[in-house]
């Protein structure tokens, strides 16, 4: 950690929030004194309230130990950009139209994109019943304990919607709309498919 670059960021996220030191000290339970020392370069904020001064200050611990927030290109959520993320503990799922950093349950989070990808993603086949203005989608799993289907995804030009799946259920899932969709799938193992509904009788 460098005392010099923690101390400018705390600053400048500090005046940015419109805090004063006395009240970024009091909320971290600290002495504006011990403020004015990291914002000076004099010292460094302790491992006890790294976690407090992330929530107060708005920004994560990596950026503030590394004194450094990092700039990334704007990329106007295109779902061109699209990554998925899955937690291994809890099996949180998230997608992103733009490069973040996400943690859950303690860990960093490593996202599967499509940009790029998809020409190499396998297909995963599955069957189409078209009932009442919807449809009815089975793909071919086994969906086992130790092997599952965690999520399915319907990717529109203008929305994404999530399936939660889960072990020893069935792979399906309904949708209302197909035209101008894209299906994916997610395992537990972190492995992204493309569903490919197969005709009727092959």
């Amino acid at each position: 950690m460098n005392a010099e670059k923690t101390g400018n960021l705390i600053l400048e996220l500090r005046t940015r929030q419109g805090l004063t030191q006395k009240e970024l000290a009091e909320r971290l339970h600290v002495s504006d004194k011990t403020v004015c020392k990291w914002e000076t370069g004099r010292g460094c904020p302790d491992i006890t309230v790294l976690s407090g001064l992330s929530n107060a200050l708005g920004v994560d611990i990596p950026s503030i130990l590394s004194g450094e927030l990092p700039r990334k290109n704007f990329c106007g959520g295109n779902l061109r950009n699209l990554t998925f993320f899955r937690c291994e503990s809890c099996g949180n799922l998230i997608a992103s139209t733009s490069m973040v950093e996400l943690s859950c349950c303690g860990r960093r989070l490593g996202g599967i994109s499509l940009r790029g990808n998809e020409a190499q993603l396998r297909p995963l086949r599955a069957s189409l019943i078209e009932a009442d203005d919807s449809f009815y989608i089975t793909m071919e799993h086994a969906m086992e304990k130790a092997d599952f289907i965690a999520a399915a995804f319907a990717v529109y030009y203008d929305r994404i919607i999530t399936m939660p799946l889960y072990p020893e259920q069935e792979p399906s899932f309904t949708l209302s709309q197909l035209a101008g969709c894209s299906l994916y799938a997610l395992d537990n193992h972190h492995e992204l498919y493309i569903i490919r509904i197969r005709e009727v009788g092959t």
